[in-house]
């Protein structure tokens, strides 16, 4: 059953890379290989907030979001900013978040739900204009190239949200190079502005990551003592000018 699981796995993989996209009914979820870049134009702004009538207007859209999500982090090094759905408002304000940097996922005595994000809270003082900018400034102040791999993007969309992949790479100054996988599922109303968004990283490359960067490690970075550690490290690395 694996090996058949696999071939099968590996089949359509290769008819996605054939044809660029391997779609099913017109109004269905596709699973969307890339191999043309960029994927979209993350300078035109990503348009929310209007109600999306049809199915196929949400799936198409929600697949967009994506797209900019990694478009996004494709080109941020570059701009020194990171043109992500948040930065154009395409976030709900009582967008949850959960994934593999939360206490409570490694914590099961927790127990507790996905945090709610507030985004101006988060940003007060920092000088940046959304929380994923704020995030990759803090990264490339110790890896000036980190950014998500050209031709790596890979998505599911459905009616209700959109599941997605891409690597991370970059490298510190010393020349070593860190990269990992990371994968992502948001959940999207009718108004094109995500819920609830999930995200699940490498553990190798992510600790590497948080090392390089914070001079800790992902353990330590994701203390259940203090939810809102990252967020702190993420703070004090923007406002101290990239000091450790």
């Amino acid at each position: 059953m694996g090996n058949r699981f696999i071939l099968a796995a590996t089949g359509l993989l290769g008819l996605c890379a054939a044809n660029g996209t391997a779609a099913m009914a017109a109004d269905s979820p596709a699973f969307i290989w890339t191999s043309v870049e960029p994927v979209v134009d993350v300078t035109k702004k990503l348009e929310c907030g209007v109600k999306l009538r049809t199915k196929k207007e949400r799936i198409a859209f929600n697949l967009r979001w994506a797209q900019y999500y990694y478009q996004g982090f494709v080109e941020g090094a570059k701009r020194n900013v990171a043109l992500t759905p948040d930065y154009y408002g395409c976030t709900a304000n009582e967008m949850t978040a959960s994934g593999s940097g939360y206490p409570h996922v490694i914590d099961p005595n927790q127990n507790k739900p996905p945090r709610n994000v507030h985004r101006s809270k988060e940003l007060e003082g920092t000088g940046a204009p959304n929380f994923w900018t704020l995030e990759m400034r803090a990264y490339w102040c110790e890896l000036s190239d980190f950014q998500a791999v050209p031709g790596t993007f890979r998505a599911y969309p459905s009616e209700d949200g959109v599941f997605w992949f891409q690597w991370f790479r970059g490298h510190t100054k010393e020349g070593k190079e860190i990269a990992f996988w990371e994968t992502d599922y948001g959940r999207i109303n009718d108004e094109g502005k995500m819920t609830h968004f999930e995200y699940w990283d490498e553990q190798r490359g992510i600790d590497e990551l948080v090392r390089a960067t914070f001079g800790i490690s992902h353990e330590e970075m994701r203390d259940s003592k203090n939810p809102g550690k990252y967020l702190e490290l993420l703070r004090a690395k923007s406002m101290n000018k990239c000091a450790k």
